[in-house]
């Protein structure tokens, strides 16, 4: 599409790469004149020496037959060393053309031993599992393994292998710790035993919904007494309240938000002054959803309760008592 009053874009890098080859022909030129001078000295039995490049020229001008054999020569070499440098750029510009849309390709023999990933007498098998590789067609696979600091993507469809060819058998040879996000639990299945038997390792399983899983308190990280324990309460009403973190716009957003905080901080404290523990989000749950008491009969409860040095204590509004168009 042309677009009226626009001028092309100008490759910054253009008018050095054409002067550039312009240099280079003319020095191949030069070269060729150069050939051509010691031709005719070998040819004439001239007396060796330095002779500059166009002597050759010069030497014609006195006889026709030199300068028809130093111009035959000249012009053939300028052909020739003009030619092969035409060649040479035709065939860096077809690589670079070729790689236009990428250059992956099925690794040769050589390149598979130069990537590092085989192991050796002064490399032990170590690390992650990328791939395998088998150099004829009757000798063993050997494993290719990457044990440096760089990160690892396998990028392959479902079903393609990648958990049985790759994360199993770097899991069952992995002694360092490993983070697995395993929604299935087959990892856990197949490898948690073995890590901790074999390899040493604390293995803990992280799942809300199963009986035998290792569990997180959040509100164990608020620190509760000291100066940032509103702040920290507020964090984890916020994640609550707005886990995408689109921002709390409309009003129930915000009042939910600061009755949890209230209720957060208040269950910390009642919970710990009444069962010496630290409380829970099913403890919220269970204060906010009492069947015994109304929402109104505990925001007082809240109000009146002795959090710090037996006297209540401020919950940023949460515990205020609602008007009675809201009740």
């Amino acid at each position: 599409m042309v677009i009226p009053g626009a001028t092309p874009r100008q490759d910054p890098l253009a008018p050095r790469a054409l002067l550039a080859r312009t240099l280079i022909i003319l020095s191949l030129l030069v070269l060729a004149g150069l050939v051509a001078t010691y031709f005719l000295v070998f040819r004439y039995s001239v007396a060796a020496g330095l002779y500059w490049p166009f002597d050759w020229l010069s030497w014609g001008l006195d006889d026709a037959r030199v300068f028809k054999d130093g111009f035959a020569v000249w012009s053939s070499s300028s052909v020739l060393m003009i030619g092969l440098y035409a060649l040479l750029s035709m065939q860096k510009r077809s690589n670079a053309i070729a790689a236009l849309h990428g250059s992956a390709h099925w690794a040769t023999p050589a390149e598979v031993r130069a990537s590092g990933l085989l192991p050796g007498k002064s490399k032990p098998a170590a690390g992650v599992y990328v791939g395998g590789w088998r150099e004829k067609r009757r000798q063993p696979v050997r494993y290719l393994r990457h044990d440096g600091p760089e990160h690892v993507l396998a990028f392959a469809p479902t079903r393609s292998g990648k958990g049985v060819g790759l994360v199993l058998p770097t899991l069952l040879s992995w002694r360092g710790s490993a983070l697995v996000y395993d929604i299935k639990g087959e990892n856990w299945a197949l490898t948690a035993g073995w890590r901790q038997s074999k390899a040493n390792n604390r293995v803990m399983k992280f799942d809300p919904t199963s009986e035998d899983g290792v569990a997180f308190n959040p509100l164990a990280e608020i620190r509760v007494g000291m100066p940032q324990e509103v702040s920290d309460t507020q964090n984890v009403a916020t994640m609550l309240v707005d886990p995408d973190g689109k921002g709390l716009d409309d009003h129930w957003s915000k009042t939910s938000y600061a009755l949890l905080t209230g209720a957060i901080l208040h269950a910390l404290y009642a919970i710990r002054a009444t069962e010496s523990r630290t409380a829970t989000l099913a403890d919220v749950g269970a204060l906010l959803s009492d069947p015994e008491r109304t929402l109104q009969d505990t925001l007082e409860a809240m109000l009146d309760f002795p959090h710090r040095d037996g006297e209540p204590a401020p919950l940023g509004g949460a515990g205020s008592p609602l008007p009675a168009e809201q009740r």
